[in-house]
């Protein structure tokens, strides 16, 4: 498998992947369900204990709903060899074959092998054909292993880390660095996943069934994007807690919510969003589509939590990818 390849995996199932247990207890880091099953999908049994950013999706809903299909009508045409290629190799079509996937960042204070930068293993569920990606990895110069009882895929690579593909279920795979992919074995057999991390689980609960979700700790997001703190800007407020989710339908709702590090920073993050959505507002003038989405979003919260809430019909979505669409194609051929 070329390194072009497995780039396309992780940015396949990572755009899939992009817009989304109160009362859990841990009792020498193993959780209690106290009656009731924890929160989230199953795949989080997986997700390292020290995960400090946790984001889920239901991939199967969003592929077939109605407005992927009609955004997807007018998108541009994408070169018809890179995904054929892809799936002739792997036998993997992302948009059909993956339910769902989870994705789990470690930071860098708790890295991998020494490594100081934060890591992140994918856990996507859906149907794969075990054999022929065994085949592919090994006529690439990989290798084939058993690790504690699970059949992994070690790819090779020129440098660096290697990536690795561990079989943890017949419709569940786990792809990352080859330590993280260990990790997540290890997660499950051993019973300290992040279900034993109630900061993590307390925020998963409040998005607990919504079609996408993320959660996270403010500052290993950033690192994550590889933001420097010297570049943020001026006066942003305090924000330890950050977590995003949505469900769709005839309309596209969710929530975003923020939680500062004190109520004076929590005032200061509302004064700044207040701002912004009176300047999309203005903004979006008389145009039909602009304006539906900046009245969309309502501001919320109390004491050190800012909530902003959203309902965008899908119809508005459509109508602005259709302006795009039309000003393409006005576009004079170059």
């Amino acid at each position: 498998m070329t390194r072009q390849t497995r780039v396309a995996m992780m940015a396949g199932v990572g755009v899939l992947t992009l817009g989304m247990g109160a009362g859990l207890l841990a009792v020498f880091g193993l959780p209690v369900s106290l009656g009731s099953a924890p929160a989230g999908p199953p795949e989080l049994q997986h997700v390292p204990q020290e995960a400090a950013v946790v984001a889920y999706a239901d991939v199967r809903r969003m592929m077939s709903s109605d407005l992927r299909q009609q955004l997807g009508a007018l998108a541009v045409t994408p070169q018809a060899s890179t995904p054929n290629e892809f799936e002739q190799q792997t036998g993997l079509n992302i948009e059909q074959d993956i339910d769902s996937v989870v994705v789990a960042l470690v930071p860098a204070d708790a890295g991998v092998d020494g490594d100081r930068s934060p890591h992140m293993v994918v856990l996507a569920r859906g149907r794969f054909e075990a054999s022929r990606l065994e085949a592919l990895a090994l006529q690439e110069g990989g290798a084939a292993t058993d690790y504690r009882g699970i059949r992994v895929l070690t790819l090779k690579e020129s440098e660096g880390t290697p990536a690795a593909l561990a079989f943890l279920a017949s419709d569940l795979v786990a792809f990352g660095p080859a330590p993280m992919v260990q990790r997540a074995i290890t997660a499950s057999l051993d019973r300290r996943n992040v279900l034993s991390n109630t900061d993590v689980m307390r925020l998963v609960a409040q998005h607990d069934g919504m079609h996408a979700w993320a959660v996270g700790r403010f500052d290993d997001l950033m690192s994550a994007a590889r933001v420097d703190p010297a570049q943020a800007p001026a006066g942003l407020p305090a924000v330890s807690w950050v977590s995003a989710s949505g469900t769709l339908g005839a309309s596209i709702d969710g929530v975003v919510t923020a939680e500062a590090r004190d109520e004076a920073a929590a005032a200061q993050l509302r004064d700044v969003v207040r701002g912004m959505l009176a300047l999309g507002q203005l903004q979006g003038g008389n145009a039909a589509a602009p304006a539906t989405l900046a009245q969309a979003f309502q501001l919320s919260g109390e004491g050190r939590t800012v909530a902003l809430s959203f309902s965008v019909p899908t119809g508005a979505l459509v109508a602005m990818a259709q302006q795009a669409a039309d000003a393409r194609e006005a576009r004079p051929a170059r």
